[in-house]
């Protein structure tokens, strides 16, 4: 069956109308904040209406637009949801080389922000439906794409709302989203990383006390003594390792090919192969294999010659699985090596979350990823930033994050995530594409 559907898909019209598609999209400047996504999520339901599709725009706020919509399967078994996101970071646009909501082709790339965070992501969702329905394929299970609002700021005008007010319109056995399927080069082999689970969030406010004063008589410690101290032993001291069962299949599959590696999940050696790694592989795998604890804004002091009673910092922690609030509160502290005060911002919470990889539709990824890239190899991935899949998961849908993309080894893809000039290879997001409908197609067809 599988065989006889791809056959009758013209892949390069579907790569054609895709591309045209992912353009569009990024013409629209769906910057968050504020968000204003209703207009994309109109473009994509006409995309989808024109398929022969039944789109549903619900506005969650004023301009605040989600898209939804269905290509019903038999019912043997559950759906499988495609997410993405329709809003994108802002921009300088005086530091980009092309204007960010232009939509540019040139030089073998799509320029624009959104290129590859995610309106590239959404683009392929979208006609891997339009292209399962005009073929006439019969799936196990209901497809369903979800074109959503407000990723960027925390989903609640988008994936959180619909979870709340619309569940009946999303829910599903399995949910594919970003960021994954992108290559990583390492040594000389290449790796496909595919999210299993994403690091948690927790935000504090860290603030010292101390003796306030005339700036002419300072006194043996200060508030802003003790937080400099403070701040100065986080950002210098590694905090212990946690190896999630993600991170440990992802190394040790690694290992096989790259002997060494493995030195990465023990104590003794890790920092070691860290510093043998280029810097941005360097970067990402320290970031996986530990409890982050990150200083990301300092506030004291009222007068140029007043010593300030109390002096705060900003900590933005990521939590590996299997990882609380307590246990990174207790790094915390244990570094600061201070009289520390810590304030969790509640509403910042969120726990880490991770999905089983050993299941058809991983094995379906990595068949189809593995097919299309002779002597690569597909790995899960703990994700360190976070996105709308951890809602998801929470509730127990299984969540990957999939869009398959073969990137020079020369850019650094994670790189040019939020970055100035932001763009995608033509070529390798058009190859994605077939890999992507392949991929769902081999999962969901009977």
């Amino acid at each position: 069956m599988v065989g006889g559907v791809l056959t009758t898909i013209d892949w390069s019209a579907v790569q054609d109308r895709a591309q045209r598609l992912l353009v569009d999209l990024i013409r629209f400047d769906t910057s968050n904040p504020p968000g204003g996504e209703l207009p994309a999520a109109r473009h994509v339901a006409r995309v989808l209406e024109e398929a022969g599709l039944d789109p549903v725009v619900l506005e969650s706020a004023p301009g605040r637009g989600n898209c939804v919509a269905r290509l019903p399967g038999d019912g043997s078994a559950r759906p499988l949801l495609l997410i993405g996101h329709l809003d994108v970071v802002p921009t300088e646009p005086e530091h980009w080389s092309h204007p960010p909501f232009e939509g540019l082709e040139s030089g073998g790339f799509i320029w624009g922000r959104g290129a590859l965070d995610m309106k590239y992501i959404v683009a392929t969702q979208v006609m891997t439906l339009v292209a399962l329905r005009e073929a006439g394929v019969t799936l196990s299970r209901d497809l369903i794409v979800a074109s959503v609002a407000d990723e960027e700021a925390g989903g609640i005008h988008g994936i959180r709302w619909l979870l709340e007010h619309h569940p009946d319109l999303v829910e599903a056995e399995y949910a594919l989203g970003e960021f994954g399927g992108f290559s990583f080069d390492v040594a000389g082999k290449r790796f496909y990383l595919c999210q299993t689970g994403e690091k948690g969030i927790a935000w504090f406010t860290m603030r010292t006390h101390g003796r306030p004063g005339h700036g002419s008589m300072p006194p043996p410690e200060t508030a802003i003594r003790k937080l400099a101290g403070a701040v100065t032993r986080i950002g210098s001291t590694p905090t212990p390792l946690h190896v999630s069962k993600t991170t440990r299949a992802m190394i040790e599959g690694m290992a096989v090919a790259i002997p060494g590696i493995e030195g990465l999940l023990e104590p003794e050696t890790c920092q070691d192969v860290l510093g043998a790694l280029p810097p941005e592989q360097s970067l990402m795998m320290n970031a996986i294999l530990r409890n982050t604890i990150t200083v990301t804004g300092l506030e004291a002091g009222y007068k140029h010659n007043v010593i300030p009673g109390e002096a705060r910092a900003n900590l933005d922690c990521r939590l590996v699985p299997g990882q609380s609030v307590a246990d990174v509160e207790r790094e915390i502290r244990e570094i600061a090596a201070e009289d520390v005060e810590l304030e969790i911002i509640e509403e910042m919470l969120t726990p880490p979350v991770e999905s089983r990889f050993d299941t058809p539709l991983f094995e379906a990824m990595r068949r189809n990823l593995e097919a299309s890239d002779p002597g690569s190899q597909v790995m899960p991935l703990l994700l360190v930033g976070g996105t709308d899949g951890r809602f998801l998961a929470e509730r127990g849908t299984i969540y990957y994050g999939y869009s398959p993309i073969r990137f020079p080894s020369e850019l650094k893809f994670l790189e040019l995530i939020h970055s100035h000039d932001e763009r995608i290879p033509v070529d390798a997001f058009r190859d994605g594409v077939k890999v992507f409908i392949e991929t769902v197609l081999d999962f969901c067809a009977l």
